[in-house]
């Protein structure tokens, strides 16, 4: 720990100074209101009931974590009555820390490849970034920093590490499945490598930490309520083609909010197209890294390499769960914003991270309307978003899959560059 403490010490008072500022502003913005009813009801009901008996209540749908979350945020007060509409926004303060952890966590890689440090600035001053935590009030940051922290921990063989923080991702956020993929290829190998006895020890201490995460429900005996809760509240909770995120549905569909996912094309629900075009994207976003992996030119990359590679994975894997599967919400992307601006670092590729980045904001702002908050206190100035070009959701939804189309094809470029590097170098040595 002392070392630890020894090597980033001249990090840490920007980090403090960060975490206070950061922590200043997302005070004193309001949040977006959308889940701030649940967010309020459900810290009310543990302090009523306990922890363990919060899947009790029918409008419970988030897991465990969450609830574990709202449990830490609810000893903040002394009744559950002090938890309101106005005290919810401190909820953020649990949020931030996490944010700048993952940009902290982004400088201490940028060292260690020899980039500055200073061109974290283009992730920390991106307002796509932010939006998620500061304004709408939401915990996706939380997540994206542990995929990130499995990102680069699976990219040093710590596959342990890698394990335990998808984990911890999956028990948030159901969506982090989606890096199940690039976790299992990633790992395969160095647990392998690793031996049975190492690979036991590792596995049994994991189904421990779930243990403990699942532990005051089975203490409650309400284990079978909140296996219930994740299937029954959460997958087809929202049976529509798109819950606000600007995709491909608002491309084909005249309203994808309130059309069902469950409408026929060729004889099958679009619901299950969805998540074949997100499986197939997915393999074909996936393939580069497959290939280095199974003939092992990955590790003969440098490392600014590796990492660009792994988190440009990661990165289009999440822009096309956004882009094509069905129920999807308008900050389901939000990995996307730090794992492409970690690949816009590492290869000076700045284009698709700003235009990604443009896209993202386009579709908040078009569903949250902040610039009517401001409009109010500071200008004077009426924006109706609805007559703005820039917030069509048709509009909006181009910018993505051009994103997406863009990305994959520099990606690959990029990729290839990598490999020929590589196969030169082995040439003449």
């Amino acid at each position: 720990m002392k070392e630890w403490v020894a090597r980033n010490l001249t990090l840490l008072p920007w980090a403090g100074l960060l975490l206070a500022v950061f922590a200043a502003v997302a005070l004193w913005l309001p949040d977006a209101g959308y889940d701030k009813y649940f967010w309020v009801t459900w810290t009310r009901y543990i302090m009523q009931h306990g922890l363990g008996h919060v899947y009790e209540d029918p409008e419970v749908n988030n897991n465990p974590l969450v609830m574990w979350l709202l449990w830490l945020f609810g000893l903040l007060f002394d009744a559950p009555t002090d938890v309101t509409y106005g005290t919810i926004n401190r909820l953020k303060l649990l949020v931030v820390p996490f944010d700048l952890l993952a940009l902290f966590f982004l400088g201490r890689k940028l060292m260690k490849t020899g980039r500055s440090i200073w061109l974290g600035l283009i992730v920390l001053l991106n307002p796509a970034f932010w939006y998620d935590t500061l304004i709408w009030g939401q915990i996706d940051g939380i997540y994206t920093c542990l995929i990130a922290v499995a990102l680069v921990a699976s990219e040093r063989g710590r596959w342990d590490l890698a394990w335990l923080m998808t984990l911890f991702a999956i028990n948030l956020k159901l969506q982090a499945i989606i890096f199940l993929p690039i976790m299992i290829l990633m790992t395969l190998r160095p647990m392998r490598m690793s031996g049975f006895n190492a690979r036991w020890r590792i596995w049994s201490g994991l189904a421990g930490v779930q243990a403990v995460i699942l532990a005051p429900f089975i203490l409650s005996g309400t284990v079978h309520t909140l296996l219930g809760a994740l299937v029954d509240r959460t997958m087809g909770y929202y049976p529509v083609l798109s819950r606000h995120a600007y995709n491909i549905y608002y491309l084909m569909a005249e309203d994808p909010f309130t059309t069902p996912d469950t409408n026929v094309a060729l004889g099958i629900p679009v619901r299950w197209w969805g998540l074949t075009l997100f499986a197939v994207a997915t393999a074909l976003v996936t393939m580069p890294l497959f290939l280095a992996l199974f003939n092992r030119a990955f590790n003969n990359l440098r490392r600014e390499e590796r990492l660009a590679t792994l988190f440009q994975t990661a990165a289009l894997t999440s822009l096309a769960f956004f882009l094509f599967s069905t129920q999807m919400h308008e900050r389901y992307m939000h990995p996307t914003i730090l794992f492409s601006g970690v690949y816009a670092i590492m290869t000076r590729q700045w284009w698709p991270y700003a235009l990604i980045s443009i896209g993202y904001l386009l579709n908040l702002e078009g569903v949250m309307h902040f610039l009517d908050w401001v409009d109010v206190r500071y200008t004077g100035i009426d924006v109706v978003h609805e007559n703005l070009l820039v917030f069509h959701p048709k509009v909006v939804a181009a910018i993505l899959c051009a994103c997406f189309i863009a990305g994959a094809s520099s990606f690959y470029r990029t990729f290839m560059a990598f490999r020929n590097n590589v196969d030169a170098e082995l040439h003449t040595t």
